[in-house]
Order: C-alpha cells, then sequence, then structure tokens
C-alpha cells in the first residue's frame, strides 16, 4: 500500500473525540495520527496502550510572564505588524505546550523507562491533549488512552536512524528510523538554517557521520574573522550553539571524549540550538546547521537515551561530552542529491555487512 494510502487509512481510524460534558472530566481514547508519519503497521502488534492525566491547570504551568516577555521581544525587534514577528508570536505559543510535554514523557517514562519517544508523534498527541483541555469545560482530570508504537519499543544501541538535512528553498532537518525491513519512518522534522553559500558560509554537501552529543558546548570560532568581536561566549543557553549540538565527521568511525571539532579529525561543522530564533527556515549560519531550541532539546535527548549509555557523560574543556555506540549518518543537499546519498549510504551499508559476515565466518 503506497504511503499516502496508509496515512489516509489512519486518518480515516481515529477515534472519535467527543468533548465532556460541563463540570466533568472525561476519559478520551487517542490512536495514530496521520499527520505524524507513522505507517500503520507500527500500530499493530508490538504496541502497548497506556493512560496519561492531564488537567487545565497544566495549560498554565508556563509562566505567562515569560510567554509577554518573549511576544514584547519579537515585536520590538521585528515590528508588531510585519509578518515574521506573527510567525514567530505563533511558534512562541506552540513551545508553549511544553509543560504538557514534558508531563506526557515523563508519565510515559515511568512506565516504560527503555523507551523516549520524541518528535512527530509526541508533537501529534502533545497538540490534541492541549486542544482538548483548552475547549474542555471541566477542571478535574482527564484521562487520555495512547496506543505507544511500537517503533519505540527498541533496545539502547539498537535504533537505526539516518538525519537529513534538506537543502531545498526552505531548509528543513527530517530524521528516519530504518525498519528491519528496509522501509523508512520519518519520525522528527523541524526548519533549520544551513550556512549562507552566497557568503562562502556554505554547509557541506554529502555523506557524515554524528558520533556524540555536546552538552552547553564553548563556541570557538574566534579564530575567524567574522567572530573575533563576538568572542569568547560563556557556555549557557543564550549562545550561538545553545544548550547543545552533534559535531560532524567525515569519516564512519566513533569520536568518543576527543578531540573537539575543526582539528582536522572532527569537521568544524555541527548541527545545534541557537539563540537566533528568527534563522531556522532560512540559509543564514557561517557553516553549522541550526534548529530551534525546543526542538534541538526533544531531538537530541532522544538521540542520547537511544545512542549513548548512562553515566557515560565527561566533562572537557570544550563541552559535556555523551558519546555514542553507534554513528549516525547525516545527508546533507538538495533533494535531488539526497536521492542519489541514499543510494550511496545504502551501498556503505550492506558492503559494510558483507564484510562483517565474512569476518565471523
Amino acid at each position: 500500500m503506497p504511503y499516502a494510502a496508509k496515512s489516509a487509512f489512519i486518518g480515516l481510524a481515529l477515534a472519535s473525540l467527543a468533548l465532556p460534558s460541563e463540570g466533568r472530566a472525561a476519559d478520551y481514547n487517542i490512536s495514530g495520527d496521520s499527520s505524524t508519519g507513522v505507517l500503520g503497521n507500527l500500530f499493530s502488534s508490538g504496541s502497548r496502550r497506556i493512560t496519561v492525566r492531564f488537567s487545565k491547570a497544566d495549560l498554565t504551568a508556563r509562566s505567562k510572564l515569560q510567554k509577554d516577555f518573549v511576544q514584547k521581544l519579537i515585536w520590538w525587534r521585528y515590528g508588531k505588524r510585519s509578518r515574521l514577528s506573527r510567525v514567530l508570536v505563533g511558534k512562541v505559543d506552540a513551545h508553549f505546550q511544553g509543560a504538557i510535554r514534558d508531563k506526557f514523557i515523563a508519565q510515559i517514562q515511568e512506565r516504560h523507562p527503555e523507551i523516549r519517544p520524541f518528535g512527530l508523534w509526541v508533537d501529534g498527541m502533545v497538540s490534541r491533549i492541549a486542544r482538548i483541555l483548552k475547549e474542555s469545560k471541566a477542571d478535574g482530570q482527564h484521562s487520555f488512552a495512547v496506543t505507544i508504537p511500537k517503533n519505540w519499543f527498541v533496545k539502547r544501541g539498537e535504533m537505526d536512524l539516518v538525519i537529513e538535512v534538506v537543502k531545498d528553498r526552505v531548509p528543513h532537518v527530517d530524521v528516519y528510523q530504518i525498519n528491519p525491513d528496509g522501509s523508512r519512518v520519518r519520525i522528527f522534522t523541524t526548519l533549520a538554517a544551513p550556512g549562507n553559500a552566497y557568503q562562502s558560509f556554505g554547509s557541506p554537501n554529502g555523506i557524515m557521520y554524528a558520533s556524540r552529543y555536546i552538552h552547553a558546548p564553548r563556541w570557538y570560532p574566534c579564530a575567524t574573522k567574522w567572530a573575533k568581536e563576538k568572542c569568547p561566549q560563556p557556555r549557557g543557553l543564550n549562545t550561538a550553539f545553545g544548550l547543545g549540538g552533534i559535531d560532524l565527521t567525515r569519516r564512519d568511525y566513533l569520536i568518543g571524549y576527543g578531540p573537539k571539532w575543526g582539528n582536522g579529525t572532527v569537521s568544524p561543522y555541527l548541527i545545534h540550538s541557537t539563540n537566533k530564533y528568527a534563522s531556522p527556515g532560512r540559509y543564514a549560519s557561517h557553516g553549522c546547521v541550526r534548529v530551534y531550541p525546543h526542538k534541538a532539546d526533544d531531538l537530541f535527548a532522544g538521540l542520547k537515551h537511544y545512542f549513548s549509555q548512562p553515566g557515560s557523560t565527561r566533562t572537557r574543556d570544550f563541552g559535556d561530552i555523551s558519546p555514542f555506540t553507534r554513528t549516525i549518518p547525516v545527508l546533507l543537499g538538495s533533494p535531488a542529491q539526497l536521492v542519489h546519498y541514499r543510494r550511496q549510504l545504502q551501498s556503505r551499508v550492506q558492503a559494510r555487512r558483507e564484510k562483517q559476515a565474512a569476518e565471523r565466518d
């Protein structure tokens, strides 16, 4: 069955959501969402059902004062009537569902500590829960029966992912999970800001690899002409690297705890959080790939859970390093180039499997 047909089938199979009567909380049955990009067979055998509980108070758990401050900051910078300010305010509103997201993931991990869902499936569930809570007139606890797709129940170190940086008219980052049968499931997407090639700061094209997560990395391009006046910067959220990133290498090998990026062995390019909230969706960086902070936190928390061992984080002078147990392929290029890179990657994986099989024999 084609992908679009499967998505439509899931959409038709969604459970109807009836709002509760006034003054009384109700139970809801939430299954897979066609907008999450999850294939229908992930909700068959192997999926698990749990019940999560929220109240209307969870909608206001994030400070209203903080939200008003962010809106005023955006309007002061870009003008209250500008289209960009309206878009950014909309994104801030979506970000303030974070309290529900945090509680949703915490309730899942309380019963299934071996998994850490992230990306599109969580986005779909959280947005639907938030919408129901907003429209409900009841103030009590609301129960939601949620089906967790079986693709999250993967042992640590066995998750098979591919990250794609799509250099299209609107650049974005997609993360695909590779199933044992070779099919791909998109589990994460967000706008991105690759390098501006017209100013000689273009991001590289081709197949690269990520093998570690760096929490709160130090900003190190002080030797370059464009960064001299901005260096040094302390570690933290309000820096060019934000609270985390993954650095990229051309070779498929594990870096471990060192060396730092840009020294000849590791490329100077990272996929990282940013404090330039208006840049994702444009070609605006100096070579790295920027993503929204809340999206970066979601993605990197999932990668750290599935690809690094607990307690493996070590502090170095350029950040807190969490090495992965396996490399993650990262493809960068236009949509047409990505088709070619996928074929190259598939042939590399096949050759490596044949070599490993020959060594075992």
